[in-house]
């Protein structure tokens, strides 16, 4: 049975919570990152889905994609990303906005994990980025070029509660 997207929607991030819940409750404490994108971009005008990839030490790949549907009131994607064991630099995440504009948005960050600790990573992609090129080592923070670097003693600490209500 196909549900609502909407349902779905609602179901995993239900599961997606009760997991990161579940790993709050561990004795061993969790190595991750958790990347929580958001945009100012119109629905769906200017985007149809948000893409988060991923790239660790070992040269694996993760990667989430949320599209939306018509009639969705996009909200912000959450997803975790995992070191394999003692691997936790360097870290290489990028976040674009999917639509048939290839000049859309997107950010990469350089960062790394920090051994058994939950970090927060919260991405915006900014509307004025749109048609903005940085080089390879900046990437466009609200219409400019900036550092892609971001150090992780700087990130917040996960909580336990849900990121996107912060």
């Amino acid at each position: 049975m196909r549900y609502p997207s909407i349902v779905r929607r609602a179901l995993t991030v239900i599961v997606s919570l009760a997991l990161l819940a579940g790993l709050s409750a561990c004795a061993e404490p969790v190595t991750q990152m958790i990347v929580v994108a958001e945009t100012d971009l119109t629905f769906p005008d200017q985007f149809s889905g948000i893409k988060v990839t991923a790239v660790g030490p070992e040269g694996t790949s993760e990667f989430a994609t949320e599209d939306f549907e018509t009639g969705d009131t996009p909200r912000p994607v959450t997803t975790s990303v995992y070191p394999l064991v003692g691997a936790y630099s360097p870290l290489s995440i990028t976040v674009f906005a999917q639509g048939s504009d290839p000049a859309y948005p997107s950010r990469v960050i350089e960062t790394a994990w920090i051994p058994e600790e939950s970090l927060v990573l919260e991405v915006f992609l900014s509307a004025s980025c749109q048609d903005v090129t940085c080089d390879d080592s900046t990437t466009c923070i609200d219409g400019a070029c900036q550092s892609r670097i971001v150090d992780p003693e700087t990130l917040p600490r996960w909580d336990g509660q849900d990121p996107t209500a912060r």
